[in-house]
């Protein structure tokens, strides 16, 4: 504690020491499973990871517990910083543990975690690790917005299109309401556009699957699944709005707008 508890150690000093502490293992963790398994799953190395999580969760609580004696900021800092750290331990952890939609699957459900902490612990930072992730899951579906691939089961409704697609909108729509209680930033109104964006992704995905007959992916498409694409489209567009008019939700009126004129 001596390196943070100067009463005048500045912000960027605080954050050098920070990022000393934190980065480092994570980056040699990182860059040896590079090398070694070449991005392929690893059980080993996604155990290390959820140690080393372990291990900032715990250093993380003894700074919280001394911050709560001496409220400096340098302490407040680090306490964010470790907690932020252990996030990405975890986040490794996954990546190297889990394949297919199960990884963002999980990332969703550590946001929903991440937020839920937030609401019990006031560490600044965990609000900026809730975005975080949400730009991670963003970008991933970006990349590739079929996350279970083409196998989903040929059942309606009931296959792996309800697990890629509704428990990540379920996780970020619970993570929203979890950050709105403390303050609307960036990182709710994230949760927020994620829970739309995954809803509409699992209700057309279905609709392609049952008129399809099971493959999602297929290339021809017909006069009754562009209809029932618009009428969800439609009804997207009317419950956002309900909503926006209850809660004054900007993603929500413009996720309204947009859906409105496809």
């Amino acid at each position: 504690y001596r390196l943070w508890r100067g009463p005048t150690l500045s912000a960027s000093l605080a954050g050098l020491y920070a990022l000393g502490a934190t980065v480092p293992p994570l980056l040699v963790l990182s860059l040896t499973y590079l090398r070694v398994t070449q991005f392929d799953a690893s059980v080993p190395f996604a155990l290390f990871g959820v140690l080393l999580a372990g291990g900032y969760v715990w250093i993380a609580e003894r700074f919280l517990a001394r911050e709560n004696i001496l409220p400096l900021p340098g302490i407040r800092l680090a306490t964010g910083a470790f907690a932020a750290a252990a996030i990405s331990a975890l986040g490794f952890a996954l990546v190297a543990f889990l394949s297919r939609g199960y990884m963002t699957v999980a990332f969703a459900l550590m946001a929903l975690g991440t937020a839920y902490v937030s609401t019990l612990r006031d560490i600044p930072l965990l609000r900026p690790a809730v975005a975080a992730i949400g730009f991670v899951v963003l970008g991933r579906i970006a990349w590739d917005p079929v996350i279970m691939g083409a196998d989903v089961g040929r059942f309606p409704i009931f296959n792996w299109l309800l697990l890629g697609y509704g428990v990540p909108a379920a996780a970020f729509a619970m993570a929203g309401r979890l950050l709105e209680t403390r303050q609307i930033d960036l990182a709710q109104r994230l949760a927020d556009a994620l829970a739309v964006i995954f809803t509409a992704l699992l209700l057309f995905f279905q609709i392609r699957h049952a008129v399809t007959g099971g493959d999602p992916l297929v290339g021809a498409s017909n006069h009754v699944e562009q209809g029932l694409h618009v009428l969800t489209a439609l009804l997207m567009s009317y419950a956002l709005m309900r909503l926006d008019l209850a809660r004054a939700n900007t993603v929500f009126r413009w996720a309204s707008i947009i859906l409105g004129d496809i």
